[in-house]
């Protein structure tokens, strides 16, 4: 791989990378129905964008976008259904944790 190809796995996600320069990497990804889980959910952004913030220079930025500013944990739901806990219990503002 040169340093002008994509890695394998954007290439196989289908990434479109819109520029790159020293500084700036801009990149899109079309949201296919092939993402999905089995319930027509794509979820995993946050949880990346969250990991990665440790891999980068303090200069770097990480966008998020979401539909809603909280994020709860999906594996959690069946708790909330079961009441071993509540909404509240497995939901965060995102804006204040991607803040850091």
């Amino acid at each position: 791989m040169t340093s002008r190809e994509p890695p394998p796995f954007a290439t196989f996600m289908g990434v479109v990378f819109t520029h790159t320069s020293k500084d700036v990497v801009r990149a899109e990804l079309t949201v296919q129905p092939d993402f999905n889980n089995r319930n027509g959910v794509m979820h995993g952004g946050a949880i990346m964008a969250y990991e990665l913030r440790d891999q980068l220079r303090a200069e770097d930025t990480i966008t998020v976008i979401t539909k809603d500013p909280k994020y709860h944990f999906v594996p959690s739901n069946p708790w909330v259904a079961v009441g071993w806990r509540q909404r509240e219990d497995i939901t965060i503002d995102l804006a204040p944790t991607m803040a850091k």
